[in-house]
């Protein structure tokens, strides 16, 4: 309750359904030539990171109502802790640089160190103060804090302060509990210019060269703050985004 009051952002919300059976393909073909395993989400994130790099005017931050952008595309995820019963974001910095592998390597070193190591003890520390705090005080406190870490840049991961804690965008997959549509709010202490939220992957029935077709769909759900943009630079950044998930072997190599 501490996240919200009255609603007053300006969020647009939509979904991009996307055929994924090439993704898949290509995440098989990765995992057997590497040795690694990642999964949609890397590349769901890297994707992100490689589309938003072409749209810098959605990468930054407003500040005293004044959009100011970030050095590097940075694209933080979303995760479960104990077992769902918390969450926590880890950001990715420069990730449109990088290539796979290297995400995977860091997604592997982030995700360990948030559930089970250092990041998991300070999370809890952080988060633990707050939950003891009655919402209307609790609400000021993060408000303050994303303030202090996200518009001012303070990083200071020991007392909780994050320098561009969501980074350019937000990722989570919702799909595990088998969600196929589901719009992820904004809360305002993070900052950040949008979520994206991954639904669960089913086969359907698609149109391929005029005849019906079955391949693996995946909904891409979009929470974005229209203050950093219109609607059509934001739809054409989406279909972007869809034609590279759509076609891996254009976009991404395997190495």
């Amino acid at each position: 309750m501490a996240s919200w009051s009255d609603p007053d952002s300006p969020e647009i919300h939509g979904h991009v359904r996307c055929r994924i059976g090439k993704s898949l393909e290509f995440i098989e073909n990765f995992n057997k030539v590497t040795g690694k395993k990642i999964t949609i989400t890397h590349l769901v994130m890297k994707m992100a990171a490689d589309t938003m790099a072409n749209y810098r005017d959605f990468t930054g931050k407003i500040v005293c109502g004044c959009y100011v952008p970030y050095e590097t595309v940075d694209i933080s995820c979303m995760v479960n802790l104990d077992d769902g019963k918390d969450v926590s974001l880890f950001l990715i910095p420069d990730l449109n640089n990088k290539s796979l592998s290297q995400l995977h390597d860091e997604f592997d070193e982030k995700l360990k160190d948030l559930r089970h190591g250092k990041g998991y003890e300070i999370h809890k520390k952080n988060t633990g103060s707050v939950n003891f705090l009655p919402p209307s005080i609790s609400g000021v406190l993060l408000e303050l804090c994303g303030f202090i870490s996200t518009v001012l840049g303070y990083d200071n991961p020991e007392l909780g302060f994050k320098k561009h804690t969501c980074g350019s965008i937000a990722i989570t997959n919702v799909g595990a509990g088998g969600i196929e549509k589901c719009y992820v709010p904004i809360p305002s202490f993070l900052r950040v210019f949008g979520f994206l939220a991954l639904s669960s992957i089913k086969e359907e029935p698609v149109i391929d060269n005029g005849k019906i077709a079955i391949d693996k769909v995946l909904n891409i759900m979009f929470s974005m703050d229209h203050r950093f943009g219109d609607g059509t630079r934001g739809t054409k950044a989406l279909s972007e985004m869809q034609k590279r998930l759509e076609n891996p072997y254009e976009f991404f190599r395997i190495e």
